[in-house]
């Protein structure tokens, strides 16, 4: 990981911008969708299914602030229902980071050079207080479906292609790490997470990461709607008694190839 610092948050309500879009952090207080109220122990969400679930509602929340400011272009290819379609280039994505406590070296990006990519990293590294933070990146595409000889709706294989790679590290006691990949289908002209579908993620472990983010399944899609198909990338780490302790979740590199999650292809078959 850079040592460089990308994002130091001297406060709960300091905004930044980095990468290929814009990025706003929030406070723990402006999260209420993540129902933080006082962390001492563990990762903030207790398991995988709610981890997905309220990141979702995280990255959804971040697009609409984008979409409203006119911060970002609003990237759209166009799709008829019964075409498959394999998309090698991503044209989608975004990234944030949250500090809950502390002061978390956060770093987080996306991009579509080369295919796409999306990186995030958490370091806590040499802290002297409770410290915790979170960073996600998601890299995709936008498709609006559209009718085909009167159909207006049918069922589609989704199937995500792509590759992760960094590592975690922890010391101590009382600090951890973890590593989250999944991929979703959010529909923005319902507003609706249509599905979600659960890789793999890694917990508490020193470990390297070097492992493929492959998932899919079938979903009815409707013409008419806009919907972005995501792979995203989720990191954390924590030191809860700032001893100088080393921990971090690191999967960043800020372009395409060696840490973080690079985008191979979402294939569309009907």
């Amino acid at each position: 990981m850079k040592k460089t610092v990308i994002c130091f948050v001297l406060s709960l309500f300091f905004l930044s911008s980095l990468g290929t879009g814009a990025i706003a952090s929030e406070s723990t207080i402006d999260q209420d969708t993540m129902s933080i109220q006082i962390i001492d122990k563990g990762f903030i969400y207790p398991n995988m299914e709610t981890l997905m679930k309220n990141v979702s509602t995280q990255i959804t929340r971040q697009f609409k602030k984008e979409k409203q400011s006119l911060t970002k272009l609003m990237r759209t290819s166009s799709l008829k229902i019964g075409t498959d379609k394999t998309y090698t280039s991503a044209d989608y994505g975004s990234a944030y980071y949250t500090v809950v406590n502390g002061t978390p070296d956060c770093q987080y990006t996306w991009g579509t050079t080369s295919g796409g990519y999306a990186d995030a990293a958490i370091d806590v590294d040499m802290v002297t207080q409770n410290t915790r933070g979170t960073s996600w990146a998601w890299v995709g595409n936008r498709v609006s479906i559209q009718a085909n000889d009167g159909l207006t709706q049918d069922s589609c294989r989704v199937d995500f292609d792509g590759w992760v790679k960094g590592s975690l590290y922890q010391t101590a006691y009382l600090t951890g790490s973890q590593v989250a990949v999944w991929a979703e289908i959010y529909d923005e002209t319902d507003d609706e997470l249509v599905v979600q579908y659960e890789d793999w993620y890694i917990q508490n472990q020193v470990t390297t990461i070097n492992r493929a983010h492959d998932e899919g399944g079938t979903v009815t899609l409707k013409a008419g709607h806009v919907y972005q198909f995501r792979m995203v990338l989720y990191t954390e780490a924590y030191d809860l008694v700032g001893l100088g302790n080393i921990t971090y979740a690191d999967c960043y590199n800020g372009a395409r190839g060696n840490d973080g999650l690079d985008y191979s292809s979402i294939i569309l078959n009907w």
